[in-house]
């Protein structure tokens, strides 16, 4: 971009960086170990607070992951996942959910989430949006990963503590391209 007038000339150069490397999925099994298979799953990691619960109970709707994953949760008050392994760019993140108490009912559990400083689900209770205990539900999401600190995951309580049993993260194109600007300023005799 060059602007001239008034015996000077600036110029500004914009160079787009091109966009490096393949982002393979992340689906970590919360509060579980790993699960090999046709889709894996990493053993849970990157997160702060929370327990581990597990049941061995079947889970109605199991079809979005393996049972095992919906059969263990981490929950708690404070609860998040800072995932810095996940580069800048733009990614559809599933979260999967179940209550898994057998003695659950309609406001027992209520929290909210938030990817990316943003809130995508307010006072969340699985218990009503499953339909039930002991049921699967997911719930998707575009996010846009900025920063260079990877995705960070935060759950509020509301009521009774927040919970999760897996998180998925698939990139939905190439990452933001980086912009890298430098400008100048030459005298020009008039």
């Amino acid at each position: 971009i060059t602007v001239a007038g008034s015996g000077l000339v600036r110029t500004c150069t914009v160079v787009q960086a091109a966009a490096s490397g393949v982002f393979a999925p992340r689906r970590i099994n919360c509060g579980g170990p790993a699960i090999s298979g046709a889709t894996p799953w990493l053993a849970d990691t990157n997160y702060s607070g929370g327990s581990v619960w597990t049941t061995t109970a079947t889970i109605a709707n199991a079809t979005s992951a393996p049972m095992a994953v919906y059969q263990r949760e981490r929950s708690g008050s404070p609860l998040s996942y800072s995932i810095g392994s996940i580069p800048n760019g733009a990614y559809r993140v599933r979260l999967h959910f179940n209550d898994m108490s057998a003695t659950s009912y309609a406001g027992k559990r209520v929290f909210h989430v938030d990817l990316e400083g943003v809130r995508v689900l307010s006072s969340l209770d699985v218990y009503v949006a499953a339909g039930g205990t002991r049921r699967a539900l997911v719930r998707a999401f575009d996010v846009n990963v900025t920063g260079g600190n990877g995705l960070q995951i935060v759950f509020t309580k509301v009521a009774g503590y927040p919970q999760i049993n897996g998180i998925e993260v698939e990139s939905v194109g190439p990452p933001a391209p980086a912009i890298v600007a430098s400008a100048s300023q030459v005298a020009v005799p008039e």
